[in-house]
């Protein structure tokens, strides 16, 4: 009789542990799924914008991704040092570090973004994005 406990307790250990084996595997690979969504959607907002040279301040700004799918973004002639943007919102990100500057990216009719706009205490500055050859 304890013969068949023990076998028992271990093929239910067996199942379970092959159980969350599974779970964990399906789990990982829906994690998987929706981090490659995330990284498309991100790679839209990645490429270089130029700046209105008819407006009075402003810069050309560089935005990508880095190897774990981060957004980042800085002034092409790397006079500032690269921030990290944080999501607040749909097309409106926070550049980290920076005293609360917020970049909202503008997309047209076909959801393709075509700007960005960089604002910070009631000022702000638009870059056009530069097609990509």
């Amino acid at each position: 009789m304890k013969q068949v406990n023990n076998f028992s307790r271990v093929t239910a250990m067996t199942l379970i542990l092959t159980l969350l084996g599974f779970s964990a595997f399906g789990q990982t690979a829906a994690a998987k799924a929706e981090s490659q969504k995330k990284e498309n959607e991100l790679k839209a907002y990645t490429g270089t914008y130029e700046f209105d040279n008819e407006a009075s301040m402003g810069f050309d700004i560089k935005v990508w991704l880095d190897d774990e799918g981060t957004l980042f973004a800085q002034p092409s002639n790397e006079s500032q040092p690269q921030a990290q943007l944080s999501n607040v919102s749909e097309d409106k990100f926070e550049l980290l570090n920076t005293g609360g500057l917020i970049i909202s990216f503008k997309k047209d009719e076909k959801k393709k973004v075509i700007s960005l706009t960089i604002s910070e205490g009631g000022q702000s500055f638009t870059c056009i994005k530069k097609e990509d050859k």
